[in-house]
């Protein structure tokens, strides 16, 4: 019996382990995280994220539309009246900008309430615990609201940190166009980064408040339609952050209108570029 652990040898990628046994010798390739047999064409050890039905394939057994460089996860949390879908344009670009595959897909009511953000909160807080059981370095994209469910859930994973002696950390976290509000407030100690990614035409983010002081054509939006919750007024950025806040000229060479004030809000969404031109301003760990 022996036990193939890769992460104590040194070999890279393009190498191999040969293994002598009483009747031949099996090659395997050191793929960084995981022991890979080239003959199966098949991984003999489990991803440490674990995220689809066998912990044993590689891209959810999608190699031409995913990949995985490292056996690591990122979480991408979609806001207010939303859904994961909302990611599609970006989420191979994003992947690329933090070296990671997609972790378990991250699905919540985006309901516009205190209290749909805290159950969300609670099930990421859920999902981090049990991605960081595996061994994982956990990033985070989340947008509008999302964000907030992150900043929430930072609470609940330092009071887990206190209670049991723990040191959990989320390794990035990238935020667009969240609405910053004093009663959401980030445990930085638990984020290795923080990035807060904005644009000033975006007047969606900036009524995502909960004072009910947002301005009337909101408000209109609000009466005019059955959807109601919080609204009022909100910052772009925060003083812990790495805060990115796109100006009107920039926003301009991605197609959006100086009064395009909703549809600034959803612009980063769709448009991939947008992430390569800011990857030299994003702060990102490895």
């Amino acid at each position: 019996m022996f036990e193939l652990t890769p992460g104590k040898l040194t070999s890279n990628s393009k190498k191999a382990v040969v293994m002598p046994t009483c009747e031949q010798e099996v090659t395997m390739a050191v793929k960084e995280a995981r022991f890979y047999d080239p003959d199966l064409g098949r991984f003999l050890q489990v991803d440490p994220a674990r995220e689809s039905w066998s912990s044993y394939l590689y891209s959810l057994n999608n190699p031409v539309m995913g990949f995985d460089l490292n056996g690591k996860a990122t979480i991408f949390i979609h806001g207010t009246w939303s859904n994961p879908k909302v990611f599609r344009n970006i989420r191979s670009t994003m992947l690329g900008l933090l070296n990671n595959h997609e972790g378990p897909q991250f699905r919540w009511s985006g309901g516009n309430t205190r209290a749909a953000r805290s159950d969300a909160a609670w099930h990421l807080f859920q999902d981090i615990l049990s991605l960081h059981a595996s061994g994982d370095d956990i990033n985070i994209v989340a947008h509008s609201h999302g964000g907030n469910v992150v900043f929430e859930a930072s609470q609940l994973l330092e009071a887990h940190n206190t209670a049991n002696g723990n040191n959990i950390t989320i390794n990035n976290v990238i935020l667009i166009g969240t609405p910053i509000r004093d009663d959401y407030e980030p445990i930085i100690s638990v984020m290795n980064t923080l990035n807060i990614v904005s644009n000033n035409i975006d007047v969606v983010q900036r009524n995502g408040g909960y004072d009910h002081n947002s301005d009337l054509a909101t408000k209109m939006v609000l009466w005019l339609t059955p959807r109601s919750g919080d609204h009022g007024d909100a910052l772009r950025t925060h003083p812990s952050a790495n805060n990115i806040v796109l100006t009107t000229n920039e926003m301009g060479q991605y197609g959006v209108g100086i009064f395009d004030y909703v549809g600034a809000h959803s612009a980063p969404l769709h448009v991939p570029q947008m992430w390569l031109d800011l990857q030299n301003r994003l702060s990102i760990m490895p």
